[in-house]
């Protein structure tokens, strides 16, 4: 057992020797000191005379203890919890020591026994609690003695381990720089045969790429004479008609010379002669010659007028991959006077959507621009739809076979469009992605033949026929309004086959294929304008471009109509010379791309629109 050294024992000789007496805890309570005489054993409290006296008095059924029977083996330590009071009771229960502080504030519950009072009674056995803690102490003291050895020991371990350590490492660094070189070379190694492989498989591709971009080569030569060929013979057509028309005004223009010569020749020769009344009936005898000279006057003004056209060139792009020239370098349109400047209309490449042999003759009854580079396409007659995933060359369509006839489609997010089937009467909903499209099984009964639709993002609006009307309707097929009924009185179509909304969907436009009109109200039902003009027949489908235009198709008039936002002005944009039975039409506002679906054919034709700021320059072939 380890034992206690000779300092330990000198301070427990020293402290054993003090002579300790009890205070008088009321005086000390006030900071005064004097010396304890008296104990209450009710109040279990050291009291001095003086104090005793006053306690008797107020208290005094009480019992006290002289300084010869009181409690001798009083505890004078201080309270943790209140440095005022000393410690005068055990609470057993809790295994605390407690003040009389403590015991009114945390003990109340607690049967608290008095110190001095526990170890008279014995009850507590303070002397074999004491040894057995001091051979505990002692166990302690040997067990500490003997980790010390171990802790000395172990700095003779750690220094061995360091050496032995820092040697291990010294030949470990030798053999890794001998494997990191020996594992370098082979890397080393391995790439330059795998650069030598690469190296001659890239001779060979390149070869190849010289081979092919000569094929190229060839190609774009050809494309760009036959460009050449088809402007200049374009520009040759235009020039024959303007010089035609120039000399019939020509000649328009000398004979109208000459008869304002010979009336003024009159003129003067009645002057001259003097005659007053035959200078008279000769000056009424002209006025309906001079009528006539101011009316062929006038159409020779209107009509000196020339063919504006724009020539249109695109750079060919070359990729590393193999990719085949398939557009024009070179193409040819006209410039009219558009509702808001002048424009080229410049025919673009034709989309084909069947390649076979002999494909059927398909109508298409709407066209959906999904994105810059996406259109879809469906097809009324034959119970498909089409959908073109790249508008920039030519591929194929991928199609999709449906139970009913579509009519009308709108887009209504990036990947899904809605679409209007009249003979089901529903409106059913396409998710598009990259290569397929996938019908969702939702589906909104309309209880009408359905037609024409537009979207607000909130709310569909669809037209129908027999009988004419357009509702709005929530995507769970609820009508939220009526726009247009029969019944109301306000305004009543025949055949409301298409309609379409402006970007900010305050407008919506609505084909009448029957009264050959074009009608803009709002989505509370008012109408704000109504264009009919006799070059428009049969009206059909309409697009919208991102300035607000609007363009129309004519069935039987053979043309496409832009329009004033407002309706207030419209001219023909294109004609039966471009285009036969227009029958839908979309537009693309980021590539400026008109595109029209043409009856009984199976191509969509693609036209530029192009703004020309000036029609008199033009870039030399």
């Amino acid at each position: 057992m380890a034992g206690i050294s000779q300092s330990d024992n000198d301070n427990l000789t020293k402290e054993s020797d003090e002579v300790h007496e009890m205070f008088c805890e009321q005086c000390d309570e006030h900071g005064a000191y004097a010396v304890a005489c008296v104990f209450c054993v009710d109040c279990q409290e050291y009291m001095c005379d003086v104090c005793m006296v006053y306690h008797k008095r107020y208290l005094p059924g009480h019992t006290q203890q002289d300084k010869y029977t009181m409690p001798q083996d009083f505890c004078l330590e201080k309270c943790d919890n209140h440095q005022e009071k000393v410690i005068k009771y055990f609470c057993q229960k809790c295994n605390k020591f407690a003040c009389a502080k403590c015991k009114q504030e945390d003990h109340k519950s607690c049967n608290l026994g008095h110190i001095p009072s526990l170890i008279h009674g014995n009850v507590l056995d303070v002397s074999s609690e004491m040894i057995s803690l001091m051979d505990k102490i002692d166990n302690m003291s040997k067990t500490l003695d003997e980790t010390k050895e171990k802790i000395n020991q172990n700095f003779s371990k750690v220094l061995s381990q360091e050496k032995d350590a820092k040697s291990r490492i010294k030949q470990g660094i030798v053999e890794k720089k001998k494997n990191f070189k020996r594992k370098m070379d082979e890397v080393i190694n391995a790439f330059d045969k795998r650069m030598d492989e690469i190296i001659a498989k890239l001779k060979e591709e390149r070869h190849e790429k010289v081979t092919w971009l000569a094929e190229q080569k060839k190609i774009f030569e050809r494309k760009l004479s036959e460009g050449v060929e088809t402007v200049e013979f374009e520009i040759g057509k235009f020039v024959v008609a303007d010089q035609a028309k120039l000399n019939a005004l020509q000649q328009d223009c000398k004979e109208v010379t000459h008869d304002l010569k010979s009336l003024r020749y009159d003129l003067e020769l009645k002057r001259n002669i003097g005659q007053l009344g035959n200078i008279f009936v000769t000056f009424k005898k002209m006025q309906p010659d001079i009528i006539k000279c101011q009316e062929k006057m006038k159409f020779l003004i209107e009509n000196n007028k020339t063919s504006d056209y724009e020539i249109d060139s695109e750079d060919v792009s070359l990729t590393l991959e193999p990719n085949i020239l398939t557009h024009s370098v070179f193409t040819i349109g006209k410039v009219v006077d558009s509702t808001d400047d002048k424009v080229a209309i410049i025919p673009n490449m034709d989309l084909i959507l069947q390649s076979e042999e002999k494909p059927k003759l398909v109508t298409f009854s709407s066209l959906c621009v999904l994105s810059e580079n996406k259109l879809v396409v469906a097809s009324y007659k034959h119970n498909c739809l089409f959908i073109i995933n790249d508008l920039t060359k030519i591929t194929p369509a991928n199609a999709v076979n449906l139970s009913s006839n579509p009519w009308g489609i709108k887009k209504i997010t990036a990947d899904q469009v809605s679409v209007t089937f009249p003979d089901a009467r529903s409106v059913k909903f396409l998710t598009i992605s990259a290569e397929t499209m996938n019908l969702n099984p939702k589906s909104l009964r309309m209880g009408g033949n359905c037609y024409g639709i537009a979207c607000t993002g909130e709310h569909l609006v669809v037209s129908f026929l027999y009988p004419a009307e357009i509702r709005v309707i929530n995507f769970d097929g609820i009508v939220i309004n009526h726009l247009v009924r029969p019944s109301d009185g306000r305004i009543s179509f025949r055949s409301p086959l298409c309609i379409t909304l402006n970007v900010d969907h305050s407008a919506l436009y609505i084909s009448d294929s029957e009264t050959n009109t074009v009608t803009c109200m709002t989505l509370e039902g008012k109408v704000k304008a109504i264009y009919k003009d006799d070059q428009l027949t049969s009206p059909l489908h309409m697009a919208i471009d991102g300035t607000g235009l609007v363009y129309v198709c004519g069935r039987t008039s053979n043309n496409i109509h832009q329009l004033s936002s407002d309706l207030k002005k419209g001219i023909v944009l294109l004609d039966r010379h471009e285009l036969t039975s227009p029958t839908s039409v979309a537009y693309c506002t980021k590539r400026k791309r008109l595109y029209v679906g043409i009856k009984n054919e199976n191509i969509v034709k693609v036209f530029k629109i192009k703004t020309v700021q000036d029609v008199e320059t033009f870039e030399q072939i």
